[in-house]
């Protein structure tokens, strides 16, 4: 798979937040990031991604590698602290930060 069919995928999963008048959806018995399912998404991307660049670092391609890699691990990070804030706007704003994070 191409690196803009994983960019694609962070697109389409930020996009399942949003309902058509843009208010999040959130489940009421969330107490952690790590029960948020897009922050379990981002984890399965993030792990994915880390193949990918694996092999691209043995191509010696290692500055964009890096990039990519801790792009996708700034989304996770994102998405956590913006939910530890106990903030719906500041999580908002994370949200929307970690979107940038993927480029789309």
């Amino acid at each position: 798979m191409g690196y803009k069919h994983f960019f694609s995928l962070w697109f389409v999963v930020f996009s399942l937040l949003f309902t058509n008048d843009q208010k999040i959806i959130f489940m009421a018995t969330v107490h952690k990031f790590e029960d948020l399912e897009i922050w379990q998404l981002s984890f399965i991307i993030y792990k994915k991604i880390s193949a990918i660049t694996e092999k691209m670092r043995q191509k010696h391609d290692y500055r964009f590698a890096d990039q990519m890699k801790a792009a996708a691990g700034s989304v996770m990070d994102n998405i956590a602290e913006g939910f530890e804030r106990n903030s719906r706007l500041e999580f908002l704003n994370s949200l929307s930060i970690s979107k940038g994070e993927c480029g789309s």
